[in-house]
């Protein structure tokens, strides 16, 4: 089955009429946007989880909004539950917001000075590093 920048052809026609399609992947000057729709649709943004936002970067946030220390912030991006942080050391990352032991939910509200993140499952804690720091009972 021919691929257009990693979606099926047969998956774009299902949210896509052939004339969009055609304009879409024409040489580039003769090439066409995206429908409004593409921007609306529920359908489009499911082809678009599944083919683009699972396999690329993707602009989660701006470091201004964790630009201290221990400031961390949750988010959602294509439907994940990620936060981002800053360590003590000045670094921001980006982290999906599950504790890989039981899978319960690290962050649920905004904090401004966090040191670690505890689960609340078992307890088990991290840095913003993303260092294990305690595991309580093992």
């Amino acid at each position: 089955m021919t691929n257009v920048q990693g979606l099926h052809r047969q998956e774009l026609h299902e949210a896509l009429n052939d004339a969009v399609l055609e304009g879409m992947t024409a040489t580039t000057g003769e090439a066409k946007g995206l429908p409004n729709a593409a921007f609306t649709d529920s359908a489009f943004l499911e082809l678009e989880r599944k083919h683009l936002f699972s396999r690329t970067w993707v602009f989660a946030g701006s470091r201004s909004a964790v630009s201290e220390p221990g400031a961390v912030r949750c988010l959602e991006v294509a439907g994940r539950q990620l936060f981002m942080a800053t360590d003590a050391k000045g670094e921001t990352r980006v982290w999906f917001n599950v504790c890989p032991h039981r899978g319960a939910r690290l962050v649920v509200e905004d904090q401004d000075k966090a040191a670690v993140l505890t689960c609340p499952y078992h307890g088990w804690s991290f840095g913003l590093d993303g260092g294990l720091r305690a595991r309580p009972h093992y």
